[in-house]
């Protein structure tokens, strides 16, 4: 497996299965409306972020995964839309999955990524990479891929 080691900001477009590794992750994060930044406050209660802005405490997607071709695999975050496509619902209703069947509706978004392949804008950012906890990619942009398009890459 070869790593990706860029040397600045780098965005690429590739088309692989999404692979979901870690079902005990938590696949949503109270956040800020105005900055997406995570809070540490109940679900709908108002606060005064750091950025300045008076919000109420609001679920955002957030799911880790693996992406996968034959050449190998690359480790991604997903927030926001991008992670609600994958996961086939809002962040909103993410919390209702946890608060009632925890993990049935994550196994079986799972199975049906097994037959799914993906078109994924992902990028990097070295210093950003040097500094963050998690060593990820980030998924900019996402959709699934057409039959059609998985016959003509595979060919």
């Amino acid at each position: 497996m070869t790593t990706l080691q860029p040397t600045e900001i780098a965005k690429f477009w590739i088309q692989e299965k999404v692979v979901i590794t870690n079902l005990s992750q938590s696949f949503y994060y109270m956040s800020c409306l105005g900055c997406n930044k995570g809070a540490q406050k109940n679900y709908n209660e108002r606060f005064l972020c750091l950025c300045g802005y008076e919000s109420t405490a609001t679920p955002r997607a957030r799911k880790y995964a693996q992406i996968n071709d034959d050449t190998g695999s690359v480790s991604v975050i997903m927030f926001g839309h991008e992670a609600e496509q994958v996961l086939g619902c809002y962040a909103t209703k993410i919390i209702e999955y946890f608060e009632e069947e925890k993990n049935k509706h994550i196994e079986n978004v799972i199975n049906e990524l097994t037959t799914k392949y993906w078109i994924l804008q992902i990028y990097t950012d070295q210093e950003k990479m040097k500094t963050q906890r998690y060593k990820n990619f980030n998924v900019y942009s996402i959709e699934e891929a057409k039959q059609e398009e998985v016959a003509n890459s595979s060919s």
